[in-house]
């Protein structure tokens, strides 16, 4: 018995594809846009919507399909459509959906925002649509694109257009009739001049090649001395912010022969840090890479669980941007210093420079010299302050300088950070910035240089010196309430709060900076805090001493550690090695666990595990509530088995500076993003460009500093110039200024889910509420109109799925985001020679170079090839002669996989390689051994059966997030070949190389007190377990050669990268 049911309006916050209900209609826009499956959908439905699909008719029409991040359009329902249905609903069936003509498949416009739904009393009936389930994920867990809020008020907001320094200089050089490469004759001159700058010759080289006959004779430059050369860099358009340098006099307390106060004088050199934070804000090349307002992130679309990633997407920035005006944009400063030596073998010559950092740049732009995403502020003077007869007295006396001179260095601050200063964005727009001290990057020492307090205290918060050791959370210090301390301190009062939290009386050059506060700023060191600090000086001392035998089983076992292409191996030990940076620190990370296991405590092992899980966990690129609740359950866990080292008589206590700061972690990495942004090394790597290789530059006399940004300024230019020459090449002839600038000319990202700014013909409404989803790229020509919209860095996604064999055994190749797919060497997830290195090898050559058992491969490969075409007669066919001893088996020596990418590890994807090479003699005259390279590797199981989604099976290419290592074996790999000739590869379906491997046991064994796998060679018959799998189910490599011991059992490694720690550790034991 059928019935009539009027077809009612579908509700404007339930999905019309899931049927999913949402709280809000912003809700609802950010689902179908975040949702693949629904954004799917949705896109072929309103394909079909706009040529009025005949076969779905109304339908379609009743659906009132709506594209993502626009606005609702009710489509009304005429009169008399009814809904003629039997006993269930009826269903539009998503094949039929997505299969159907789909023309001219266009992006959501840009222009269109978001709008609010009044939420209905009741859900009225409606058609459903219902789609395959697809998680939307990576392989760490994290979406491929996060759920974003944005700030519910202006932020970024723009005051029109103006030329951006690229422009103007083009501008001006076609008014005046030159060329873009002027003041250089042509561009061949330009790249000369480029190459003499850049590579490093000192100025009498440069004069001594000038004046070659050669030279002068072919080349004809016109600059012919070093003088002109320098005339001409120095007249380049693209100079940076100019130096200047104020001189100071120290008057000391001892006299000198004429009776009067010894003196000693002082120099800083500076530039304007405004003027600073314009040329980094205007950067055409930091243009993709820049966000003019915070967001808050999130893994649900529910909005339950927070992602931490840059700095506009923690707390400090959001709450700052609550304090400043509706518009506003917050230029988040980043200051860094580092004192650093300049001599090699002698003298005592030293620079102490400040950089400058925005966090308005993407941390991974930030952290490369390459990129000069971060700039030289200024130098600070290193003084001796001879003048001075006490050693405290002289001490105090260089902290007092050092804030002087800070606070001369940020004094354009606090104007700045007070009422803002209008600036030219990099997109072209104008914007009234706020810049305001955000983060200060520096190690232990100078933290506590900076937040004016002693060393044996902590430079953050208020705890006592004897409780630091302690699992309490003590509070931040407050700046207003030290700074008060510090001026009562100075006019004669002793106040209690000056001896118990350690203050040193001086006046702090933070005191006055708007917005600031100092403590909170103070950033984590990944570098000395973690991997020097507690691992090395600490934790490895302490399970040293805890071991049976000492130093000299740590050298052993360190000795016995299996080899990596990843790993430093330690072949003569720790305890000879002289000189310890941070990669060794690193090194010793990844396998200390294994050197600790089974010689020591159970409880050293739980500590030194703990330790590490912090470690890794802190060093993470992306977090979120989950992974920053894992980091501080690490940090429990230490305090929880430290005792341990006190009952073995090795601590008294832990009551030292660098253990108590990862109390600090969590709190810093929610407010200021992930840790991997402040690290001290990313100072220490720039000291290579702007102190030491500027000195190597100078004459070394008393004048160097000088001669430094002298040396420094014409870099920067040369750099700005190509970039800027880069640009003009692509622009056309007759510019319209008027046009909002595209900075590169070629295709670019303009982002479609976020307009956060004030347009130029008045205020926008914001919604006040609600996610949405991170932006979506679309690429525009230059001649596109530019929406104004704010640029931001878009998480990326791997672009690269391996090759997986159906169940009927066909290959099924996915593909990539190339546009060439052809010419993409990882579209199958592999990259291999063309031409194997082993062409012709014999199956008895297999048994006597490989050390594989002939009569096991040929077992194994029949096997395999029997699992392909499983009962299809034809088929059987094909494979029914076996392989025999006469055979020619093409064979490889290494293959290179590619690791899924991981925001919480890397934007870019990592490579493994893949060892498959037999022992051998190496080149002559030496001819030395080389032995054998079989790598040990993640691969998939074959027979592993597909998980269903709604009675669907799922590929087995899609990773599953809730059981990691579902379907995975660490094996040995023996050989990599191609199908021998004797069979019909293109029938069967094989494409790719294949790969002979010997299983482990699965991970059924978890090691309690390491927390990690443990397997050993598995066997059957009596004989090891192997089989042939294809090389796209090799998924990464664990390992090298492993001895030949089917009794022995290996420890997986979790920590061998940060790309297995997020696998083996973070998700296998959520």
């Amino acid at each position: 018995m059928s019935a009539s049911i009027p077809l009612l309006p579908l509700s404007p916050t339930v999905c019309p594809y899931c049927h999913k209900q949402l709280a809000t209609a912003q809700g609802l826009s950010a689902h179908v846009s975040n949702r693949a499956a629904c954004r799917k959908a949705d896109e072929v439905a309103r394909s079909l919507e706009r040529v009025q699909a005949a076969q779905l008719g109304p339908i379609l029409t009743s659906l009132s399909v709506r594209p993502a991040g626009t606005s609702h359009v009710e489509v009304p329902i005429a009169e008399g459509n009814v809904l003629v249905e039997d006993d269930v609903g009826m269903v539009v069936d998503p094949d039929d959906l997505l299969n159907a003509t789909q023309p001219d498949m266009l992006a959501a416009d840009p222009n269109e925002v978001h709008t609010d739904w009044a939420q209905p009393e009741s859900l009225p009936r409606r058609l459903r649509v219902e789609i395959e389930e697809v998680e939307d994920i990576e392989e760490g867990g994290l979406p491929h694109r996060p759920w974003i809020e944005e700030f519910p008020t202006s932020a970024g907001a723009t005051y029109g257009c103006a030329e951006t320094e690229f422009k103007r200089i083009l501008r001006e050089q076609r008014d005046k009739g030159v060329e873009p490469w002027a003041p250089f004759a042509d561009m061949e001159e330009w790249e000369l001049a480029e190459w003499l700058i850049t590579s490093g010759l000192s100025q009498t080289a440069i004069e001594e090649y000038l004046k070659l006959n050669i030279t002068r004779g072919r080349t004809k430059p016109s600059y012919m001395t070093n003088y002109t050369f320098m005339q001409k860099v120095d007249g380049l358009p693209t100079q940076s912010a100019g130096w200047k340098v104020e001189v100071m006099e120290a008057m000391g307390d001892k006299l000198g022969d004429d009776g009067k106060p010894k003196t000693e004088r002082i120099e800083l050199w500076s530039r304007d840090i405004v003027e600073c934070v314009k040329e980094l804000m205007g950067s055409a090349t930091l243009c993709d890479s820049l966000a003019y307002a915070p967001t808050r992130q999130y893994v649900d679309e529910e909005g339950q669980e927070r992602l931490y990633d840059n700095m506009w997407s923690g707390n400090w920035w959001w709450d700052v941007q609550t304090a400043l005006p509706s518009g506003a944009t917050v230029a988040p400063v980043i200051l860094a210093s580092d004192k650093t030596t300049l001599s090699r073998m002698s003298g005592n010559k030293s620079a102490w420079p400040v950089y400058l950092t925005l966090g308005n740049i993407d941390k991974r732009m930030r952290r490369k010299p390459s990129a000069h995403g971060t700039i030289l502020l200024g130098y600070l003077p290193v003084a001796k302050l001879d003048c001075f007869s006490d050693k405290q007295r002289r001490s105090l006396e260089g902290y007092r300088l050092f804030h002087l001179c800070m606070r001369k260095l940020i004094a354009p601050l606090i104007a700045a950070g007070r009422d803002g200063v209008l600036m030219t964005c990099a997109d072209g727009r104008i914007r009234r910035v706020y810049p305001i001290l955000a983060a200060y990057i520096a190690d232990h020492p100078e933290q506590c240089l900076v937040a004016a307090c002693q060393e044996n205290h902590c430079p953050k918060c208020t705890v006592t010196p004897d409780q630091r050791g302690e699992p309490v959370f003590s509070c931040l210090r407050d700046p207003e309430r030290v700074t008060a301390v510090l001026k009562e301190a100075a006019l004669g009062a002793k106040p209690a709060e000056f001896a118990e939290w350690g203050l040193r009386a001086l006046e702090p050059f933070w005191a006055d900076v708007p917005h600031a506060n100092i403590f909170s700023a103070l950033t984590p060191d990944l570098l000395h805090q973690l991997h020097k600090g507690v691992f090395k000086d600490h934790l490895v001392s302490w399970a040293t001493k805890a071991m049976e035998g000492g130093s000299n089983e740590v050298d052993r076992r360190f000795k016995a550690m299996l080899k990596h292409s990843d790993l430093r191996h330690f072949k003569n030990g720790i305890s000879l090695v002289s000189q310890w940076t941070g990669t060794e620190y690193k090194n010793m990370e990844k396998v200390f666990l294994g050197v600790v296991a089974g010689a020591a405590d159970q409880r050293v092992v739980r500590a030194v595990r703990s330790i590490l899980d912090f470690i890794y966990l802190a060093h993470m690129e992306a977090h979120t509530d989950g992974s920053l609740d894992a980091l501080n359950q690490a940090w429990r866990d230490f305090h929880e088995y430290k005792v341990v080292f006190i009952e073995l008589g090795i601590r008294e206590h832990f009551n030292f500076p660098k253990g108590h700061s990862m109390e600090h972690y969590e709190v810093s990495i929610r407010s200021l993003g992930t840790a991997d942004g402040y690290s001290t090394e990313y100072p220490e790597c720039l000291h290579i460009d702007f102190a030491k290789l500027a000195y190597g530059a100078s004459n070394k006399q008393s004048t160097y500093t000088h001669q430094m940004t002298r040396w420094l300024g014409r870099q920067e230019a040369v750099y700005r110039f190509a970039a800027y020459l880069e640009w003009a090449a692509t622009q056309p002839r007759r510019p319209n200024l008027a046009d909002p600038p595209n900075l590169h000319g070629a295709p670019t990202s303009h982002l479609t889910a976020i307009h956060v700014g004030q347009p130029e013909n008045g205020p926008r409404e914001h919604p006040t509420s609600g996610l949405a989803p991170s932006p979506t790229v679309i690429t525009t020509s230059p001649s596109s109109s530019h929406t104004g919209q704010t640029p931001r860095p878009v998480a990326l996604s791997s672009s690269v799925h391996s090759n997986a064999l159906s169940e009927s055994g066909h290959r099924n190749c996915s593909t990539t985001n190339s546009p060439n797919d052809a010419e993409d060497v990882w579209r199958d997830g592999y990259c291999i020679a063309k031409i194997p290195a082993y062409p012709s090898l014999t199956p008895a050559q297999l048994d006597r170079e490989f050390r594989v058992s002939a009569a096991q491969f040929k077992t194994a490969l029949s096997d395999y090839l029997r699992m392909l075409v499983g009962t299809n007669m034809s088929m059987l066919a094909l494979i029914s002669v076996p392989l025999h001893d006469l055979a020619r088996i093409p064979a490889y020596k290494q293959a290179k996989v590619q690791l899924p990418i991981l925001r919480q590890v890397s934007p870019t994807p990592l490579v493994n390689i893949i060892h498959a090479s037999p022992s051998h003699l190496g080149p002559p005259p030496l001819r030395t051994h080389v032995p054998s390279k079989m790598s040990t590797v993640l691969a998939r199981y074959p027979n592993v059966t597909a998980s269903t989604v709604s009675g669907r099976p799922i590929p087995r290419r899609l990773f599953d997030v809730a059981r990691p290592l579902a379907g995975l074996r660490v094996a040995r790999v023996r050989l990599i070949f191609k199908l021998p000739s004797a069979y019909d590869a293109r029938a069967l379906g094989i494409m790719g190389p294949l790969v002979y491997v010997e299983w482990f046991t699965p991970f059924h064994i978890l090691d309690n007190i390491t927390g990690m796998y443990t397997v050993s060679p598995s066997t059957h018959q009596r004989q090891r377990h192997a089989s042939v799998i294809p090389l796209s189910d090799v998924r990464r490599v664990v390992a090298g050669d492993v001895l030949d011991n089917a009794t022995m059992k290996f420890f997986v490694n979790p920590y061998l990268r940060h790309h297995d720690f997020v696998l083996l550790r973070l998700l296998s034991h959520a």
